[in-house]
């Protein structure tokens, strides 16, 4: 059950960076170094969505969105995962 919040916590998070991110953009004029750092960090973000973005590039940018985000969430947990696993290795 731990493995599936921590999924979700990390995707959650990731939306919240992202929609954060969105709506300083729209509501507050930015100078254009925290745009250049901002436009520099959405790749990263969107990084885990890369290989459905190039099968399917019809898709929406919310489509995008949830992957990415989910794909975040199994990429931490993956870590966490193999972070245990190695911890385990090493007593035994």
């Amino acid at each position: 059950m731990k493995a599936i919040n921590r999924v979700f916590i990390v995707a959650l998070t990731v939306a919240l960076v992202y929609f954060v991110g969105e709506l300083l953009v729209r509501v507050f004029t930015l100078p254009v170094s925290v745009l250049r750092v901002g436009s520099a960090l959405l790749p990263f973000l969107f990084a885990p969505a890369l290989p459905l973005r190039l099968l399917v590039p019809g898709l929406s940018l919310t489509t995008y969105l949830i992957v990415a985000c989910l794909g975040w969430g199994l990429l931490v947990e993956l870590f966490v995962a193999i972070k245990q696993r190695r911890r385990t290795d090493t007593f035994v």
